[in-house]
């Protein structure tokens, strides 16, 4: 299998384009009101560490872990 991998600049690039950005604790928040953290769709906050993007035509965060991309994958 293959793994794609991103800098911390490069999700903060990424962030950029959808309007996000992170706070001081390195959550993901809207660039336009750092005191809203973007939530998965099971109401997780998403840290930049654990960002791994953004579903299509949507803004459903997606976080690194199993469980998360298992639950991405399948819907």
């Amino acid at each position: 299998m293959n793994y794609i991998t991103f800098s911390n600049n490069a999700k903060k690039f990424i962030l950029s384009a959808f309007g996000k950005t992170v706070d001081e604790q390195e959550f993901i928040v809207e660039a336009s009101n750092k005191k809203q953290r973007v939530l998965t769709p099971d109401g997780e906050q998403v840290e930049l560490e654990n960002f791994a993007g953004i579903k299509k035509g949507s803004e459903v965060f997606i976080k690194n872990d199993l469980l998360s991309l298992i639950k991405f994958a399948v819907s």
